[in-house]
């Protein structure tokens, strides 16, 4: 069986109504719409597959800080992660990751 796994870097002083788990592992399923809490600032999410991914497709990231962009995404073609962080509170973006002929949606927040 294969596997998402989801590494969250959150740094002290950061508070969440509900605790969130620093690592998570989730099934792969093209199915679900995979919920991910990112930080603002002060550290990165890293989505982690089990091999090199196709394609990243978001709407409202970039790779470098833009006015327009609400995300910070790095993404090295045929990488097995990719990582997101933040720019603006209070932000949600989709994004469309495509690997092993199928395609995988994460919504940001």
């Amino acid at each position: 069986m294969k596997f998402l796994l989801f590494i969250s870097v959150f740094l002290s002083g950061i508070v969440y109504a509900s605790p969130i788990p620093a690592i998570a592992q989730k099934p792969l399923d093209e199915f679900i719409v995979y919920q991910v809490p990112v930080t603002e600032s002060l550290g990165n999410t890293t989505i982690l597959f089990p091999s090199a991914i196709s394609g990243i497709f978001p709407s409202k990231a970039s790779t470098t800080p833009q006015p327009n962009a609400d995300f910070l995404i790095d993404y090295q073609a045929g990488s097995y992660y990719f990582t997101v962080r933040a720019l603006k509170p209070s932000v949600e973006d989709y994004i469309n990751v495509i690997f092993n002929k199928k395609a995988y949606v994460f919504h940001v927040f």
